[in-house]
């Protein structure tokens, strides 16, 4: 962001500082990046203590306190248990997605809902920010790579739905074991 920032301030006649600042901004994103797909990847099981529903819910107490977005919680149908690799992996879409509501969707309100099905669990995360085109480039991150890496790491169906001015959509259906 700071080298952002000094590339925005520098005069456009710069261009040799720009270009090395380009640069520099470049690395650093890729290592950024980098960095977040190996803690990713060696994150411990999350669920030592808490079940999906008490995980998800504590995400979203985390997320909510202090930053102005209203997070509504919801639980349908009877919950059941996934696999810990599988709840794991749905933690890590719950808290991927409202972290781009977060920092990208300038939401008002998020919605998050495990709806527990006759075949099948749902995750869903509805925001009513901004929205984006979801075939553009990923802003500096890459979450939405992540979030898919995981649906189909736990053979779960993927759905990002979103549309400039509309919000966005995310979902995740999983057969139950």
């Amino acid at each position: 962001i700071q080298l952002e920032a000094a590339e925005q301030a520098l005069d456009p006649d710069n261009g040799p500082a720009l270009t090395y600042i380009g640069l520099a901004r470049d690395l650093a994103r890729r290592g950024l990046n980098e960095a977040q797909r190996a803690v990713f990847a060696l994150c411990p099981q999350v669920l030592e203590r808490r079940d999906l529903p008490g995980e998800i819910g504590r995400i979203v107490e985390e997320i909510a306190v202090g930053t102005g977005l209203n997070i509504r919680f919801r639980i349908q149908g009877d919950v059941r248990s996934f696999p810990p690799d599988i709840e794991t992996d749905l933690v890590r879409i719950a808290h991927e997605a409202l972290t781009n509501v977060l920092k990208h969707a300038d939401a008002e309100t998020a919605d998050v809902t495990l709806n527990y099905g006759h075949t099948e669990m749902e995750l869903t995360i509805l925001d009513d920010g901004d929205g984006f085109v979801p075939s553009a480039p990923e802003r500096g991150g890459t979450g939405r790579g992540r979030m898919q890496e995981c649906a189909v790491r736990i053979g779960g169906r993927y759905l990002l739905d979103s549309r400039p001015g509309d919000g966005t959509r995310v979902l995740v259906a999983v057969l139950y074991p």
